[in-house]
């Protein structure tokens, strides 16, 4: 009978693949490498390796918020006032818009409150 080759302890290989994302124009991709951040890409066709790279995308455009404020005025009259806010993310700031704040639209709210009031 034949005998058979000795056993090989098991090779392991990580396997990673080059994939393409597409940032749109008004968007920038948040790089991030294990989970941590790595970089920023700009609008069009960015290389990442999958999956020790993902890509979250952030939007520069501009958006409005509207606050509606209930407030009193001197004389003692309550009245509301409904607020406008215009804003956009600096893409060079996009990072910390993304990673640091956890509810942007309601902490833009408290923020015209606390004016107005």
């Amino acid at each position: 009978l034949p005998v058979p080759p000795p056993l090989k302890k098991k090779q392991t290989a990580m396997t990673a693949c080059m994939c393409l994302a597409c940032v749109d124009t008004g968007e920038v991709g948040l790089l991030q490498m294990f989970g941590k951040y790595s970089s920023t890409a700009g609008p069009g066709l960015n290389c990442i390796i999958w999956p020790l790279q993902t890509m979250a995308k952030v939007s520069t455009k501009v958006f409005q918020i509207d606050v509606r404020t209930d407030t009193k005025t001197k004389d003692n009259v309550t009245l509301t006032v409904t607020t406008a806010i215009q804003c956009a993310v600096d893409p060079e700031r996009a990072h910390d818009y993304y990673f640091k704040l956890s509810n942007p639209h309601a902490q833009v709210s408290s923020y015209v409150h606390d004016c107005i009031r």
